[in-house]
């Protein structure tokens, strides 16, 4: 397959969206809003007026997800919304006002910065990657923070992403101004994991061209979405906040995860075949409501919120935090084997 690294080349141009008012208006409400708040709400007769009302409402609100929007006025009944920083996208949702009233809207200029992942000249190939290609992240470039569901559908063959690169994916407790700047008064509405499909993953791999060892990798969020993968996590930072620097979310029975040295979480909501810990610096959290059949800690720390419906080998550290049964517990026991939630185990071997 033909490798497709991430190279960015962009310059940065700022976002920007044209709203339309159209169709006969009688009194419907017009509402513009983002990651689910009503930012500007006006009702009339008059799409012009409507528009110019939505204007000034949405320049006097004060709500971070809006205030680094400018609104302005693009014609009679459209309302244009620029981001002030260019390079930092945003996402607005339009209500259906009924009647033969309509609001639609159209990108004008679409996000471009080279932390975006669907920009195609931040590619090697000058193309998002497609289903021929396999994908390298390395180390020294810049982040890829937006653009992460550039191209779901597309089934890759090996994702490479190297000790240190990134910071790939956004944090959900804080909110993205810009690229360098953070809000921490209000969560992350637009996504923050990066969607890829693909059939083998290594992350945390060596780079062999630094002269000095990376820090690790620091944030590394993948939705492998419902194909059948394995990937293989080697380094990471250590975690030093609420969430581990590297989490995978997938939906496929035969999945899998190895983890030889990483700070690793195998995120809520997922389905799982198998989880291994295979070096004694293997840390793999297993989140909450996770489908997984088999989880084998023989070394380094496991904790676990979703409990293995087929078995769990242990002799690392074991920290089960679930309620439910085990079919099968096998191996030495390790040095820390905690059950803190309500669990039962059918057989012990």
């Amino acid at each position: 397959m033909a490798l497709n690294t991430w190279a960015p080349k962009s310059g940065y141009t700022a976002q920007r969206i044209d709203v339309t008012l159209a169709g006969t208006w009688a009194g419907e409400t017009a509402t513009i809003s983002i990651g689910g708040i009503a930012i500007a709400s006006e009702a009339g007769s008059v799409a012009a007026t409507i528009a110019t009302a939505l204007i000034s409402e949405f320049n006097a609100s004060t709500h971070p997800y809006a205030t680094g929007i400018t609104a302005s006025s693009g014609g009679s009944g459209v309302v244009t919304l620029t981001a002030d920083v260019a390079g930092a996208p945003f996402v607005i949702t339009l209500n259906a006002p009924g009647g033969s009233a309509t609001l639609g809207q159209a990108t004008i200029q679409a996000n471009l910065s080279p932390t975006d992942g669907s920009v195609a000249l931040n590619w090697s190939l000058g193309a998002t990657p497609v289903v021929t290609n396999d994908v390298r992240i390395p180390y020294g470039v810049p982040k890829l923070i937006w653009g992460l569901e550039a191209f779901p559908t597309e089934v890759l063959g090996v994702l490479e992403v190297e000790d240190g690169a990134g910071p790939i994916g956004l944090p959900e407790e804080t909110f993205q101004v810009t690229d360098t700047t953070v809000d921490s008064t209000v969560v992350e509405y637009r996504p923050t994991f990066w969607k890829i499909k693909y059939a083998s993953a290594r992350i945390g791999v060596a780079d062999s061209l630094s002269s000095t060892p990376p820090a690790g990798i620091s944030r590394c969020k993948i939705d492998a979405q419902t194909t059948a993968m394995h990937t293989y996590c080697y380094r990471s930072a250590v975690q030093t906040g609420a969430r581990p620097p590297i989490e995978i979310k997938c939906v496929n029975t035969s999945s899998k995860l190895s983890n030889y040295g990483a700070d690793v979480e195998i995120s809520d909501g997922s389905t799982i075949d198998s989880v291994y810990n295979y070096t004694p610096g293997a840390r793999t959290r297993v989140g909450k409501t996770v489908v997984v059949e088999n989880v084998e800690a023989l070394v380094g720390k496991a904790i676990l919120y979703s409990l293995p419906t087929v078995e769990l080998v242990r002799g690392g550290d074991v920290i089960i935090r679930a309620d439910g049964t085990i079919p099968l517990v096998r191996g030495p026991g390790g040095t820390n084997f905690k059950l803190e939630g309500g669990v039962a185990i059918t057989a012990i071997e």
